[in-house]
């Protein structure tokens, strides 16, 4: 058993039953083997979420949201400040647990752009960075689900195309590009 801080650190973690199959030294029970294969994986710096492991958003409006959308195929919970919105599912950068977030609905024939606004705050929302980790991604309008993969769109002149998508799907982007210094990122999701 690896026995350094950061491994202590997981094991405090583990279920009581593989604490204590580990103290009584019962290293052959399910529980302690599953506790030590943790401890090992975050030592290695692979320590990743289950695969299948979703994590609401800590903001409660956005789990509300993503909750009643996603329980009422999209009848309920469609738009934000009367626009429309979708729900984008990717994965966390430094857990790979599956996180949801709905960002406003803006179609770009069979693909839609992914839009980094935070309102214009200075630095970008995390699911931008998630998007750069793994760009694998779902997109759920409404009651259609699909398996996109999202690129973040570097050319000037289709930056352009798209920024007028945006603008003219939800006009307030244009003001939380001028209350930032960042440039605001856009992603293409298109179907993989």
């Amino acid at each position: 058993m690896v026995c350094s801080s950061r491994a202590r650190r997981v094991i405090a973690h583990c279920s009581a039953a593989g604490r204590v199959a580990l103290a009584s030294l019962d290293s052959y029970s399910p529980a302690a083997q599953d506790c030590e294969e943790r401890a090992r994986r975050f030592v290695r710096g692979t320590w990743r979420r289950s695969v299948a492991e979703y994590i609401p958003s800590p903001t409660e409006w956005v789990r509300n949201q993503v909750e009643l959308y996603e329980s009422t195929d999209g009848v309920e919970g469609n738009d934000l400040r009367g626009m429309p919105v979708v729900i984008v599912t990717h994965r966390g950068r430094r857990t790979g647990a599956v996180r949801k977030t709905p960002l406003m609905r803006v179609a770009d024939g069979d693909a839609y752009v992914l839009v980094g606004s935070l309102g214009g705050a200075p630095k970008n929302p995390v699911w931008v960075y998630n998007l750069m980790a793994d760009p694998n991604v779902e997109v759920r309008d409404r009651a259609d689900v699909q398996s996109m993969h999202a690129r973040l769109v570097e050319d000037p002149d289709e930056r352009a195309r798209l920024w007028g998508l945006a603008v003219e799907a939800y006009p307030e982007y244009a003001d939380y590009q001028e209350r930032t210094e960042r440039v605001i990122p856009l992603f293409r999701a298109e179907p993989a």
